[in-house]
């Protein structure tokens, strides 16, 4: 805990190996879990959504151990650089997928998969809806409680504030938790601009909002599930809250501004969330003596190292860990939004006789990183679709195109795609113009199969294909570049999953669609 003077100090709860307050409930509970386990051949799916720091403390608390596997939804665009690399380049028995959404969408398909008869595996939550997450946060506010009385004395008692920046609320939670077990203490629930819990504490009445990407982004929550355990704590009496939990709203402008002041003015170094819960402090009224506060400080200034610099002009340097994980590649897997793709590909990951097919252009690797599948697991049987239709026909592609014209071969691609037999595993190569069959799809949208997009961006497929004029392509009037914006459309309409291969080598690629089904 550090001091900035003799009332105000900071708990730094960011200690543990992804540098936030998360690990500490997730070790806890990765550790009760691989116990628990140890003498069990049943497998779990631990599902975790996350607004930054739950995903990588749990991706780190549970990499390796025995019997399960962690599937983690996050938003993109919308978590630090460094939040996400710690949850992307595990690899392994961590999963994570990147969806075109925000948190609370993130988290309501969760929710909803612990409900769904449609799963068809044992799943386990790690977010703080588990209360074996939020109950080893309740410790620290009794080690910080103890730290000060040890300090002040009894000067401290009943009259000690902890400041919790609060987005989906269970950290405060924890705190309040620690309360009803005899901690004389009070709260500030300080938000940002997602103020969803201070509202309710100010009108009695809960809305939820579409959340808002600001600095503080582990606390762009726009639909707290833990305020139903608040209100569980207190019976649903506003005025018991509103005497034990006092509230703050911390802007954009004011974030960057407490980030510099605890600069200037106590050469100390916070990240947004910790300047949040500052605020709180700051703008906290009493009418006795000064109360003892305590701003929880909930992650290192390095995971939000750009914020820092922008608002006090250092660049926190990174760790020797993290400089290591910026040079590992990124096993993030791009998924719909959509709630029933999410439960196919749950389901689909635990499925030992699952195929596999690879769609994209040409030019992407698709045959490369079949045969380096089906090289590393013998257990697939390898189909080259191109090879195949050039054996069955006698003919070059080039020569069934010149034949028949692009409807002619488009119906012999979409005979060999139906001619495919998923009794048994196998790795599909497909041609670039698949997606064309409607029907030829639909036949690879299985359950025992899996479609795989690699995303190579255009320029790249250019150079490789000198505009795509060496692949034998019918472009119909087309530009190269419509060409691609066409068929992008297309291969993402049927894909389960999506792999961008921008900065990934051919044997990455493979690894993450391999570890994609590994449970250890």
């Amino acid at each position: 805990m550090r001091e900035l003077n003799e009332k105000i100090h900071i708990l730094e709860t960011f200690h543990g190996p992804t540098y936030t307050f998360k690990d500490f409930g997730a070790r806890f509970l990765a550790c009760y879990l691989e116990e628990y386990l140890s003498n069990s051949d049943v497998k779990y799916n631990v599902l975790v959504s996350t607004s930054g720091d739950t995903g990588s403390a749990i991706a780190s608390a549970f990499y390796k151990i025995p019997n399960i596997k962690v599937t983690i939804l996050y938003p993109k665009n919308r978590v630090s650089k460094i939040q996400e690399i710690q949850m992307t380049t595990y690899g392994g028995n961590i999963v994570s997928y990147c969806i075109e959404n925000n948190f609370d969408q993130c988290q309501t398909m969760v929710k909803r998969a612990f409900v769904d008869k449609c799963i068809e595996i044992n799943i386990l939550s790690a977010n703080s809806i588990n209360l074996g997450r939020l109950i080893p946060q309740s410790i620290y506010y009794f080690y910080a409680y103890g730290l000060l009385k040890k300090k002040y004395g009894n000067s401290v008692i009943n009259n000690t504030i902890f400041s919790v920046p609060c987005g989906n609320c269970g950290n405060l939670t924890g705190g309040l938790i620690a309360k009803q077990m005899g901690l004389p203490v009070k709260f500030i629930a300080s938000q940002n601009k997602n103020s969803v819990f201070v509202d309710y504490l100010r009108s009695g009445f809960f809305s939820p909002i579409l959340s808002n990407k600001t600095h503080s982004n582990a606390m762009d929550v726009g639909n707290p599930s833990n305020v139903k355990r608040i209100d569980y704590l207190y019976k649903s009496d506003i005025s018991a809250m509103q005497n034990d939990i006092d509230h703050n709203i911390c802007n954009e402008i004011q974030t960057m501004i407490e980030m510099k002041t605890v600069r200037e003015k106590f050469g100390y170094i916070i990240d947004p969330h910790t300047a949040v819960a500052y605020n709180g402090i700051k703008n906290y009224k009493y009418t006795a003596d000064k109360p003892y506060f305590i701003a929880i400080s909930t992650a290192s200034p390095v995971k939000f190292r750009y914020s820092v610099k922008k608002a006090t002009g250092i660049f926190p340097k990174l760790t020797k860990d993290l400089e290591l994980l910026t040079q590992k590649p990124n096993y993030s897997i791009s998924l719909k939004n959509n709630y029933d793709t999410f439960v196919s590909n749950i389901n689909k990951s635990f499925n030992t006789n699952c195929s596999i097919t690879l769609i994209g252009m040409p030019g992407t690797g698709k045959t490369v990183v079949a045969y380096y599948i089906n090289t590393h697991s013998t257990s697939y049987n390898l189909v080259e679709l191109d090879n195949y239709i050039v054996s069955e026909n006698n003919a070059t592609l080039f020569q069934l195109i010149e034949k028949y014209g692009d409807d002619g071969f488009k119906q012999i691609e979409e005979d060999a795609i139906l001619s495919i037999d998923f009794k048994y595993k196998k790795i599909i190569s497909t041609g670039g113009s698949v997606i064309y069959s409607e029907k030829g799809m639909q036949y690879l949208q299985n359950n025992n199969n899996l479609i795989i997009y690699i995303n190579t961006p255009f320029n790249i497929l250019s150079n490789r294909t000198e505009n795509f004029t060496n692949r034998g392509i019918v472009f119909n009037g087309q530009t190269p570049n419509e060409l691609y914006n066409t068929r992008h459309k297309l291969y993402q309409k049927y894909a389960d999953i999506e792999i961008e291969s921008k900065n990934l080598t051919i044997s990455n690629i493979g690894d993450i669609i391999l570890q994609y089904f590994q449970v250890f």
